[in-house]
């Protein structure tokens, strides 16, 4: 959970309603460095929607320029940077029909205009002319080698649609040969069937985070008793950081 990230979305006057719930969202699970990469599954649950709409909400906050894709995480999920916008707020109130020079809340100063001409964004690189040799980069992946003319038309037209990128599309089938690397390949759709189908964009549930306390009792179950001392006192101490109830056979010990 990211303070900084709350307290700037709690700031922002300009996402509303569902955008705004998902917005906090992104931001309780968001790190330092105000990203966060829930599945869309996550999100649909914490915020209490279908993962239709949030997909809707998500395109929303992206257009708004709440958010911004900056690449994606474990098992292909999208991570996102929170960047709300903060209204800007003055401590002094003026009179209406009033000049505030005259009435001493401002000191005239000579503003240099040129500064305050917005700067052009940089232009995005432009994505590199796709070949056959990112298309054979993406084949010899594909577990299936089934169908290459017809897998090769498609990620063309993929591509030249503007549907994915080519690195979109090898992190989703990476993803995918993650998932179902113990499936056999006759079972395993052909590559068209996949890119017909936009699998690029299936997202895979991810393992559950584990509470710090979870990872001490793996340790020391797996070692047989080795505790670290950095973590306090030990299991069946008073103020151990592991719960009781977790540690049966030291309760039944004791």
């Amino acid at each position: 959970m990211s303070n900084s990230a709350i307290n700037k979305v709690m700031a922002s006057d300009k996402s509303k309603g569902p955008a705004r719930l998902l917005l906090l969202v992104l931001a309780n699970r968001a790190n330092d460095k105000g990203i966060a990469w829930p599945s869309v599954k996550t999100m649909a649950r914490d915020c209490n929607l279908t993962s239709r709409n949030i997909q809707k909400q998500l395109r929303k906050l992206k257009n708004d320029g709440e958010i911004s894709e900056v690449g994606h995480g474990f098992r292909g999920v999208t991570k996102y940077l929170i960047t709300p916008s903060t209204p800007v707020e003055t401590d002094t109130p003026v009179e209406t029909g009033t000049d505030p020079c005259r009435n001493g809340y401002f000191t005239p100063v000579e503003i240099d205009t040129q500064s305050l001409i917005e700067p052009k964004e940089p232009k995005e690189p432009k994505e590199p002319k796709y070949t056959i040799d990112h298309f054979e980069e993406w084949w010899s992946l594909y577990p299936k080698k089934v169908a290459k003319k017809k897998a090769a038309s498609l990620c063309a037209k993929i591509i030249k649609k503007k549907e994915a990128t080519h690195q979109k599309l090898l992190d989703g089938l990476k993803a995918f040969i993650r998932e179902k690397k113990d499936r056999e390949k006759q079972f395993l759709p052909h590559p068209s069937t996949w890119l017909n189908e936009g699998r690029w964009n299936d997202e895979y549930d991810t393992p559950a985070e584990q509470e710090p306390w979870e990872l001490m009792l793996k340790h020391f179950i797996e070692t047989q008793g080795n505790w670290v001392g950095e973590w306090g006192p030990a299991p069946g101490e008073l103020g151990c950081a592991i719960p009781a109830e977790h540690l049966p056979h030291l309760k039944a010990d004791s």
